[in-house]
């Protein structure tokens, strides 16, 4: 098997690309290694840049944290919200309006 984040068969790994995670169940075995990993799903990035200071590692999907969404599947950063909208939890793929008589002066959350 591969170590955590890689992705391979044949005793041959590589690290899965950014915006991507190994899928254990990728067929057919013999596949390509960027088959053999798939898209980070709508909600969380797959950093171009782990930071370890904060746990991550490459080749992982990481939830966008409360301000910020990842509206596509595969996304490699996850985007501040617009002003006048907001992510209050983490994971979101979508900013929503802020509510009636609270505005959001800059970006984020």
């Amino acid at each position: 098997p591969c170590p955590h984040a890689y992705a391979g068969s044949g005793g041959v790994c590589a690290q899965c690309p950014k915006g991507r995670l190994p899928s254990s169940d990728a067929e057919p075995p013999q596949s390509d290694i960027p088959d053999r990993c798939v898209l980070c799903p709508v909600g969380k990035s797959g950093p171009e840049k782990a930071l370890p200071e904060r746990g991550e590692v490459s080749g992982e999907c990481y939830d966008c944290i409360p301000g910020r969404y990842a509206a596509n599947e595969g996304s490699q950063l996850c985007l501040l919200c617009e002003p006048g909208r907001h992510a209050p939890d983490p994971g979101m793929s979508t900013c929503v309006l802020c509510p009636p008589g609270q505005i959001m002066p800059g970006s984020g959350n």
